[in-house]
């Protein structure tokens, strides 16, 4: 798996469905997954904003 900041927007987005799933599917034993997902989040959130600088210029 490419690391998260080598990721384009839509692959983090994808990744954090699938996040999502895993940890819907079993709540009480996703812990590793839950921190995964929050540094997906931030990541998301760097890309979005970068994005939106581009866009701006």
């Amino acid at each position: 798996m490419a690391s998260l900041d080598k990721m384009s927007l839509v692959e983090l987005e994808e990744l954090a469905a699938r996040l999502r799933h895993v940890i819907a599917r079993n709540p009480d034993n996703s812990r590793m997954e839950q921190i995964e997902l929050d540094n997906v989040k931030q990541w998301i959130a760097i890309r979005q904003n970068r994005d939106e600088l581009e866009s701006k210029t």
